[in-house]
């Protein structure tokens, strides 16, 4: 165990991703408790989003991060090798399940983020009609984040699911034999469309609100916001694509470096997806930093500060790709506190 916390490609992510983690959950606890002041649907959201990134956090320790840190020698190697597609034959293994709700998750956050820009548009588009539509499409909403991926990935589950070891024997991987080239051929084009989607969707809110007559600081601060989610959906795009090529077209022995620099982007696509949203509420709303350190003890004196007062402009330039969400909400729906 302690070599794989002293591995500085598992150590030195694994803190601060505990410590967002924590403080995930710390700010969805003070958005539930102050849920009073804001619109249901963003309520509703930031939990279905808490609930899906811990199980996709908790998830991928089983299925990435702790096999692809671990070398042939390494403490967990023989547990990985009594789990290989020679030994492990048992059907509906919790391996399997594990294996399937990697990829579920992966879908699950493509839709989450696809349905916070649909909500940024609507909201912009028909603020009036916004709740409205929104407590119509509860359901459907958690339907498609939390059961249309488990449908489109269940042959997985009715594979066989086991951990192969790199070539170099530096590191482990799961697999199965429904494989990668057939996951990748039905993700990619799905995944891709819901990048599409969104990118199309921030583009119509950017022009929305240039052609506004006033701008507010909320309006400008939206709007360099959406730039910067359309730089990273590109690059997701982009990244997908990639992979696809890699898993599907091509293999690893052709192409070392390049495949080593996909390799190597993806889990970290996956951190910001999975733990973007905490930073994301801090930094863009003044109103939940001051709701945040209200419950502090320590940092109540410091209320008064400039930090939690205004949203710098340096701040705004270090946005990630989920749509800062208390911002495009209080923007859309008009909550009660103002920015």
């Amino acid at each position: 165990m302690l070599d794989l916390l002293l591995k500085p490609s598992f150590g030195i992510p694994f803190v601060p991703e505990c410590l967002l983690m924590v403080l995930y959950h710390y700010v969805v606890h003070i958005i539930v408790r102050n849920r009073s002041q804001f619109k249901p649907s963003f309520v509703v959201l930031i939990v279905l989003g808490c609930i899906m990134n811990t199980l996709a956090f908790g998830n991928s320790f089983i299925t990435a991060r702790v096999p692809r840190n671990t070398a042939e020698n390494d403490t967990f190697s023989d547990f990985f090798k009594s789990h290989d597609i020679v030994n492990n034959i048992e059907n509906f293994s919790w391996i399997q399940i594990s294996h399937t709700l990697h990829y579920s998750f992966a879908y699950s956050q493509y839709f989450y983020h696809s349905f916070f820009c649909l909500n940024r548009f609507i909201g912009i588009a028909f603020p009036k009609n916004c709740e409205k539509i929104w407590k119509k499409s509860f359901w459907p909403v958690v339907i498609i984040i939390f059961f249309v991926p488990v449908l489109i990935v269940h042959r997985i589950l009715f594979g066989r699911s086991f951990y192969r070891m790199g070539e170099n024997g530096d590191f482990f991987w799961i697999d199965s034999t429904y494989s990668r080239a057939n996951i990748y051929t039905i993700m990619v084009p799905a995944t891709s469309f819901c990048t599409v989607f969104n990118i199309s969707v921030n583009i119509i809110c950017y022009l929305k609100i240039r052609r506004k007559e006033r701008e507010s600081h909320s309006d400008q601060r939206l709007r360099k916001m959406i730039l910067v989610c359309l730089l990273i959906d590109s690059s997701l795009l982009i990244l997908t694509f990639c992979n696809f090529y890699l898993n599907v077209w091509s293999s690893v022995k052709e192409s070392p470096i390049f495949s080593g620099w996909v390799f190597f982007m993806i889990p970290y696509a996956s951190d910001v997806l999975t733990l973007s949203t905490p930073l994301q509420l801090l930094l863009f709303s003044k109103n939940i930093r001051r709701m945040c350190i209200e419950n502090v003890p320590y940092l109540r004196h410091y209320k008064g500060h400039t930090f939690f007062n205004h949203t710098t402009q340096l701040l705004t330039s270090i946005v990630s790709p989920i749509v800062p969400q208390f911002d495009s909400e209080c923007v859309a729906t008009n909550v009660k506190y103002k920015l």
